[in-house]
């Protein structure tokens, strides 16, 4: 939560960019970007790669896609398919990722086919201050007590980043009118 992050200014530019424009954005660059693309993980790096593959995908995982080994452990128990992020050595198709990664993976041999979409943002490392200090803070704390407030202090604005606000419910209020013409709130 000291690197970049992004703070306003998001708008969609044209996908029609170079490899060598990817490549040579700044690691420390005030603006920041999303891509979606189509990257093909080399044959030639599977050996390689094969313990740490880069790029992991969200995916669902079904009996088919368990190893001979994990079929053999399950021995006719039930399974449950489940969604796992998972690293793999498949072709990722519309993977969305952000720039730095996107240039890590390319300098460590996975080929770009294709550049969907690009948002673009402006961005700066705003909550280095915040997090440092509490950093020190807890460093120099005496108590427990005061070592546990200010690990907490990062944690909960961590949490709150990572939070999907999707799944936020929405309350709604309205005037109904009630028994004998009386007026009152509804929640739904």
């Amino acid at each position: 939560m000291v690197e970049s992050l992004s703070y306003g200014g998001f708008e969609w530019i044209s996908a029609d960019v170079t490899l060598d424009w990817i490549q040579s954005i700044p690691q420390d660059s005030s603006e920041g970007y999303i891509f979606e693309v189509d990257l093909k993980y080399p044959e030639e790096l599977h050996d390689l790669h094969n313990d740490y593959p880069l790029a992991p995908e969200k995916m669902d995982i079904k009996f088919e896609d368990l190893s001979e080994f994990s079929k053999a452990v399950l021995n006719g128990m039930k399974y449950t398919p489940s969604t796992k992020l998972v690293p793999n050595l498949k072709d990722k198709k519309n993977y969305i990722t952000y720039y730095k990664n996107l240039q890590f993976y390319l300098k460590h041999g996975l080929k770009l086919e294709k550049v969907h979409k690009i948002l673009k943002f402006q961005q700066k490392p705003w909550l280095k201050k915040y997090i440092m200090f509490n950093t020190e803070q807890r460093k120099n704390s005496k108590s427990a007590l005061e070592k546990d407030f200010f690990k907490l202090m990062n944690n909960n604005v961590y949490g709150k980043t990572m939070e999907n606000i999707r799944n936020r419910v929405d309350v709604i209020r309205n005037r109904v009118e009630g028994i004998w013409g009386q007026s009152r709130t509804s929640l739904h």
